[in-house]
């Protein structure tokens, strides 16, 4: 199962003590708010879901990579980042009729073997909204490591150091 970021922000939220932002992720959508506090809720939520996607980035890139295969069909041998599907960050190997072949890192490109190669990555993760799922799976990788370190950046960004 996906891990869900609105169960990581609201886990984080409880974590922080922000009840007004539970208020706010709750089934009324704080229908007891007043408007100052929703407004100031929803603004500490879009802070929130920021610093979640920070966190998520750096866990895809640090510690738990995401990995992906695409397949090219190239003319020449290059194969632009840019025209994969998902925004790779390593490469670790590329294939051509399931046998390994060397391949060229560039800033801006892959040089392989022409014709159809296929590519193995590392990716980074698209941004996700609070009605998201991550690409992660519930595992190693969970709803509290989320929220703790949603929890830890944004201490960090409000100048909460003690906390």
């Amino acid at each position: 199962m996906k891990i869900n970021m609105k169960n990581s922000i609201q886990l984080c939220a409880v974590l922080l003590q922000l009840e007004n932002i539970l208020a706010l992720l709750s089934e009324n959508g704080g229908a007891n708010l007043s408007e100052q506090d929703k407004t100031q809720a929803q603004s500490e939520l879009n802070l929130l879901l920021r610093c979640a996607n920070l966190v998520v980035n750096e866990v895809a890139t640090e510690y738990f990579h995401l990995k992906a295969s695409e397949t090219f069909n190239t003319l020449d041998g290059h194969i632009n980042y840019t025209d994969f599907l998902k925004k790779p960050v390593d490469i670790f190997a590329v294939k051509k009729d399931n046998k390994s072949c060397r391949f060229k890192l560039y800033p801006s490109e892959i040089l392989t073997e022409q014709g159809e190669v296929e590519v193995s990555f590392s990716y980074l993760p698209e941004k996700v909204e609070i009605d998201g799922s991550l690409d992660f799976e519930e595992g190693k990788m969970n709803t509290r490591i989320i929220a703790y370190g949603t929890a830890a950046e944004y201490c960090l960004i409000c100048g909460l150091h003690e906390e």
